[in-house]
């Protein structure tokens, strides 16, 4: 073909107002492109324009006018044989139109109830769509022409299939925007660092040391380091006055009938309370305040005597 400044010559391509690379890339007024060799009158094929200018790969620029091949589909890509927008009744899914729209009540019904649509396996990656695609897409499905693809393995949210913008639980968000698992740091990690070189908040029951988080004593419910309890595991209780300063067991409370986080609030007969503490009372004493005050004696062998 002969071309002259990017201009077809009259010869070559009969009405053909602009060459490139040995096709005709653009028609006179009132011609179409066929298959970038010809160009023909519109009136002679059953073609004409969807868009002002050719989008790549997503729009071919001439569609027919009677399309037989895809049911209730408003725009097409020829070359690929798929809609790429239906008439406005209907949804455009995977290249095809289907499922009429509901009203909007039970449109907002399908939105609320969309798990139990998934369980029927009903679209799982699209929460919502148009007769040009879907709009959103569910959490673990990103957004690719109109339609939703998987994120990568363990990746909850994510722009495309290689970036990732949050991870599943076990996993954590490296510096190349992939998950990467968590290991031990998802047992005592609440928060973990960006590159998952450790923890930058601690879970319940652990204490912070530099980036680790450690176990605190079994006996801590919170604590500030290995030897301290700033609250009680379950069964646990703060000794008052003790030098140390974990949590005792509930199991050394034998004789106490009410059993707290602070220590024993109700004795049984014969013993008395100090902090929180039973004691003995004195022999043959039933109720007492102290060791030295007795209130009541052991049935009715012994009296009380005012000493």
């Amino acid at each position: 073909m002969e071309l002259k400044c990017g201009q077809c010559l009259v010869y070559s391509v009969p009405n053909c107002n602009y060459c490139e690379g040995g096709k005709c890339k653009r028609c006179n007024e009132k011609y179409m492109i066929q298959s970038f060799k010809l160009c023909v009158e519109q009136s002679e094929v059953g073609f004409y324009a969807i868009e002002t200018l050719n989008k790549v790969g997503k729009y071919g620029f001439c569609i027919p006018i009677f399309n037989t091949q895809i049911a209730d589909c408003k725009y097409s890509l020829i070359s690929q044989s798929m809609c790429v927008e239906c008439l406005d009744s209907f949804k455009l899914k995977y290249g095809n139109c289907s499922e009429p729209f509901d009203d909007q009540e039970n449109d907002k019904e399908n939105n609320l109830t969309n798990t139990k649509r998934d369980m029927k396996g009903v679209e799982v990656s699209c929460f919502s769509r148009n007769n040009k695609g879907c709009e959103r897409c569910n959490s673990g499905y990103y957004y690719n022409n109109s339609e939703c693809e998987m994120c990568s393995n363990h990746c909850d949210n994510c722009y495309n299939i290689t970036y990732c913008l949050t991870c599943d639980p076990q996993y954590y968000l490296s510096s190349t925007f992939t998950c990467e698992p968590l290991g031990d740091l998802f047992t005592k990690c609440e928060l973990t660092l960006p590159t998952g070189g450790g923890c930058a908040i601690c879970k319940e029951k652990y204490y912070k040391q530099k980036t680790d988080c450690i176990s605190c004593d079994e006996s801590c419910g919170t604590c500030v380091d290995g030897t301290f309890c700033l609250s009680c595991q379950n069964e646990y209780f703060r000794l008052s006055g003790s030098k140390s300063k974990l949590c005792v067991s509930y199991d050394n409370l034998t004789n106490c009938e009410t059993k707290t986080p602070i220590g024993c609030l109700d004795c049984e007969d014969g013993h008395y309370l100090y902090d929180y503490i039973y004691k003995n009372c004195s022999d043959n004493c039933i109720s007492c305040d102290n060791d030295q005050n007795c209130n009541y004696c052991i049935a009715n062998d012994y009296v009380l005597v005012d000493l």
